[in-house]
C-alpha cells in the first residue's frame, strides 16, 4: 500500500504532465524575439513577437498564455488562451485584454471544454499607432451569477520600447 505522500507525489506527477501535454504547442514553445505569420486576404505579413508567456499551474482549473504581437510599442494584436486543467466543462468563461489604460476587449463568453484550450484574438485595428508603455494582459474569467465574476487566471507582457 502506497503512503499519503506517495499518492500525493503520483498525483502531482500526473496532473504535470497532462498540463504539460494539454499546452498548444505554440503557448508552450514560443519565445520573445520570434515571429508569427499573419495572413491579410491574399497578403502574408511576418509580424516579430513582443512576447508570450504562460502560466502553467496544474493545481489550478485554469492557466492562462497571453502572446503580444508587434514591435516595441506598436501592438499589432494581443491573444488570451485559457487552458482547462480539470475534467469538466467551465461554462460562461470570457477573456478580458487589457494594458495600462484598462480593458481593450471583452471577448464572448465561452465553455471551456474539460482538457482543452479556448482564445480570443484582439486584432489591432491601428498597428502604426504607439501604445502605451506597461503590462498587457489576459485574464479568464467565469461567470457566477448576476453581475458577479471569478477570476480564474491572468498573465502578463510587459511591453516597452
Amino acid at each position: 500500500m502506497l503512503s499519503t505522500w506517495a499518492r500525493i507525489s503520483a498525483v502531482a506527477g500526473t496532473v504535470l504532465i497532462a498540463t504539460i501535454l494539454a499546452l498548444p504547442a505554440h503557448a508552450a514553445t514560443t519565445a520573445p524575439g520570434t515571429s508569427t505569420a499573419v495572413r491579410s486576404g491574399d497578403q502574408v505579413q511576418i509580424i516579430p513577437k513582443s512576447g508570450t508567456d504562460c502560466n502553467p499551474n496544474p493545481l489550478a482549473a485554469v492557466s492562462e498564455c497571453t502572446t503580444v504581437l508587434g514591435s516595441g510599442l506598436k501592438i499589432s494584436q494581443i491573444t488570451g488562451i485559457a487552458i482547462s486543467n480539470v475534467d469538466y466543462n467551465i461554462t460562461e468563461v470570457h477573456i478580458q485584454i487589457y494594458g495600462p489604460k484598462g480593458t481593450i476587449h471583452n471577448c464572448p463568453n465561452i465553455t471551456l471544454q474539460a482538457f482543452s484550450t479556448a482564445g480570443c484574438t484582439w486584432p489591432n485595428p491601428n498597428p502604426n499607432a504607439t501604445m502605451a508603455a506597461g503590462d498587457y494582459c489576459s485574464t479568464a474569467w467565469e461567470h457566477i451569477a448576476g453581475g458577479n465574476y471569478a477570476r480564474l487566471s491572468t498573465e502578463c507582457i510587459n511591453v516597452h520600447s
